[in-house]
């Protein structure tokens, strides 16, 4: 399973169809782009897919209300289990006093994954590690490092539309099963460079 986040035009959903033949794709329908930016490919045929948008607020900052983010599910089926994938990008707060913006659509998160029985998140949440560790409170299983995804020495960190923090981790693999405990093994992959946060990959067992 992989998710990707900001993959808003079709152009590069295409490349990745045209490359990734073994993969499934699965975003956010629309004519002109991927109007969520969020895209997740797996290997399995997906049952359903379905994107939804996080509880509004007149508090959002301007991007972010261009941008439909959100989360996107899907539900596939592998040795006679169904596992959801949630693919989101939580609120990026600009300013300190929008970090509660960011906390609350997690909460809405953890609210959505207790509905379902095994989930699977690949997100950049945009809660800083000690913010998630609180508000997990032991719900998800994660990988308990603190690996930092969004670096300085990146090129694309650099970018003059790129109004992130540098040297925080803002990308979680996280997981939840109600049939039995989740094992995880995770790292950051810093080579190549594809985008302004590194990759990160996870092998989880249930």
């Amino acid at each position: 399973v992989v998710t990707l986040q900001e993959v808003w035009l079709n152009k590069y959903v295409k490349f990745l169809r045209e490359n990734l033949e073994e993969y499934s794709i699965s975003k956010t329908d629309n004519g002109l782009f991927n109007i969520s930016g969020l895209l997740t490919l797996t290997r399995m045929k997906p049952q359903s897919v379905k994107h939804y948008k996080y509880s509004h607020t007149r508090k959002l900052n301007l991007p972010e209300r261009i941008a439909q983010k959100g989360y996107l599910v899907t539900k596939i089926r592998t040795k006679g289990k169904e596992i959801t994938i949630i693919n989101t990008h939580i609120y990026q707060p600009i300013f300190e006093s929008e970090r509660a913006i960011s906390i609350s659509q997690f909460r809405e998160l953890k609210e959505v994954s207790s509905k379902e029985t095994n989930v699977i998140i690949g997100a950049d949440l945009n809660i800083s590690f000690e913010d998630f560790k609180k508000e997990n409170s032991g719900f998800f299983a994660y990988e308990k490092n603190n690996a930092i995804h969004a670096n300085g020495k990146n090129k694309y960190q650099k970018s003059r539309l790129n109004y992130g923090k540098y040297n925080e981790k803002h990308d979680y693999i996280i997981c939840s099963s109600k049939s039995s405990k989740p094992g995880m093994k995770s790292r950051v992959i810093t080579e190549p460079i594809i985008s302004d946060h590194y990759l990160y990959y996870a092998e989880i067992k249930t």
